[in-house]
């Protein structure tokens, strides 16, 4: 396994520049974009719609690969749930993302709470990733769209300017304003003469108590005192001025405040601004991409606390039934790949609409575990019964468990899955998603896992993700690697569905 590590690692760093490589078709660029702001606003809100979007269609709280997406998800088979929230950070250039999670039981003791008794809650799983930028990305957006884009957003931005400088002229209390502006820079340049003078009189004064204390003759000071005599004088003339404008400031500012005009003014201003900024976002969000390869080196870590009862008949009446308290952990490294294969024009239709996007989704992660193989059993139903006998009357009271039989065994594993969703469907509203898991355990047994779900995503008229459904089957220890008790295929395997609500949806 020593041996497999570096490979693994190679692979992670590697397989973005050698996987679905394809040159896209691209359409004449009929100019070059003449403003770099407006350039990159349009290229940077183009790819994250497309890439929020597309995870937050497929986020239902199966898998490793839903990272890009802020959802809650549940699942009524085990009453489990699962919360996801996303981040941003880093610069412009070189961004990072960040997700944290938290999944745990609705169903049991202290029901989806983190902390408890200021522990950290049994049965809670917290997990962070850090996913950072490969330099594999390859990111193409078609420059005539881009421009077009841009030269409407200059058009809205030049509606806006003539809107508001009409607005401010018709403003009835255009000149108070002005006032106010005007007040309040020369109250400033007479703080900043006032800090000026007053550091220099300071000073001065103490070369003068220095020289005194040296016995000077005072009439060798005399051009010193004259001096900050004068200084003294133009202080209290500057702190007289900064007092006249700070009441014609007050006075000026209690009119505006009072003036339902002027509370119209910065309405009207604002609700401008707003309207500019959702045109010129959707002009942004509707712009093409013709093909994009984003991969991100992911940095994992999780902790979680399990809580569990085992049986054993041959121990001690005392002893036989036990709670655990495990302790979990995984850290490690994955591979989250986005990749929209490129739609094209058909050549002699250079004006039609591009085909549709083909959207591939590949999460693969190598981590290390510690853990406890409950999962690799099931549990037997065990009743707990406290009787009171009184003559021929006899009650009794009864709590049931979920035990463990089996012996439980804790141990450390590297632990490698993959996810795969392969998204269907007008506007990509379907996925298939296979996945597998494999682990090298230090108990020398090595299980593999392979599931395949089917998610569906239900979308309103702004193409955004309302609620997503998955139904998977997850075919557990295929090679019969784990010691159990002639088990049958079919109870080595777990059947379910997901239902999640993603929360932070795009703006077009």
């Amino acid at each position: 396994m020593n041996k497999l590590l570096p490979i693994l690692a190679g692979i992670l760093i590697l397989v973005p520049h050698i996987l679905f490589s394809q040159q896209s078709q691209n359409r004449k660029q009929t100019s070059q974009p003449d403003s770099i702001t407006f350039d990159n606003i349009a290229f940077n809100k183009a790819i994250t719609n497309l890439l929020f979007k597309s995870f937050s269609t497929v986020a239902t709280g199966q898998g490793e690969a839903n990272n890009f997406a802020t959802y809650a998800s549940f699942e009524p088979a085990n009453g489990s749930y699962k919360f996801n929230a996303f981040g941003s950070a880093g610069t412009g250039e070189r961004p990072f993302l960040f997700n944290i999670s938290v999944k745990g039981d609705i169903i049991g003791d202290n029901v989806g709470v983190l902390f408890n008794n200021s522990k950290f809650n049994i049965g809670t799983t917290i997990s962070g990733k850090i996913h950072i930028p490969l330099k594999g990305m390859n990111i193409n957006i078609e420059g005539y769209d881009r421009q077009l884009a841009i030269n409407k957003v200059k058009t809205l931005k030049k509606m806006l300017d003539e809107k508001l400088t009409d607005l401010k002229i018709n403003n009835s209390l255009a000149y108070l304003n002005n006032q106010m502006s005007n007040y309040n820079n020369r109250w400033n340049e007479a703080n900043v003469q006032y800090t000026q003078k007053k550091n220099s009189l300071d000073s001065l004064n103490l070369i003068i108590d220095n020289e005194r204390k040296k016995r000077t003759d005072e009439a060798k000071l005399d051009p010193q005192l004259k001096k900050s005599l004068n200084l003294t004088k133009e202080l209290k003339a500057l702190d007289k001025s900064r007092s006249d404008y700070r009441f014609k400031i007050d006075s000026v500012k209690t009119i505006l405040e009072a003036s339902q005009t002027n509370k119209n003014y910065y309405r009207s201003k604002d609700r401008l601004e707003k309207a500019f900024k959702l045109k010129s976002d959707s002009v942004y969000l509707a712009i093409p991409i013709l093909a994009q390869s984003t991969p991100w080196l992911s940095f994992i870590g999780s902790y979680n606390r399990s809580k569990y009862y085992t049986f054993d008949n041959t121990l001690l009446f005392s002893d036989q039934l036990k709670t655990v308290v495990h302790n979990n952990f995984q850290y490690g490294a994955e591979l989250n790949w986005f990749i929209s294969t490129s739609p094209y024009w058909p050549e002699d239709k250079p004006n039609t609409k591009p085909k549709p996007v083909h959207i591939h989704l590949i999460n693969f992660g190598v981590v290390r575990i510690g853990a406890s193989d409950i999962d690799d059993y099931s549990t037997t139903e065990m009743t707990q019964t406290k009787k009171s006998v009184l003559d021929d009357t006899t009650n009794s009271l009864g709590k049931k468990y979920n035990v463990y039989t089996d012996p439980i065994t804790e141990y450390k594993a590297w632990r490698i899955y993959a996810n795969y969703y392969y998204f269907l469907g007008k506007g990509n509203t379907m996925a298939i998603h296979p996945f597998a898991e494999l682990q090298f355990r230090d108990t020398h047994e090595n299980p593999f896992a392979l599931g395949l779900g089917f998610v569906k995503s239900l979308k309103n008229k702004k193409d955004n993700a309302v609620i997503n459904i998955e139904i998977y089957a997850k075919f557990k220890d295929i090679g019969r690697a784990l010691p159990q008790k002639n088990v049958p295929f079919y109870n080595r395997n777990e059947i379910g569905i997901n239902f999640a609500i993603p929360l932070n949806l795009p703006k077009k």
